[in-house]
């Protein structure tokens, strides 16, 4: 699953124990809807 860091914005997998771009930790990551991001599901 992906998480994006509330810090700096970067999108990375929740595997990651710090954020690979400021070292924040996973208090920071909040989880990123794929859904939503990919695609705007219209009728």
């Amino acid at each position: 699953m992906l998480v994006r860091c509330v810090i700096c914005g970067e999108v990375f997998d929740d595997s990651e124990l710090i954020c690979p771009v400021c070292g924040a930790g996973p208090e920071s990551f909040v989880p990123v809807d794929s859904s939503s991001s990919e695609s705007q599901g219209t009728d």
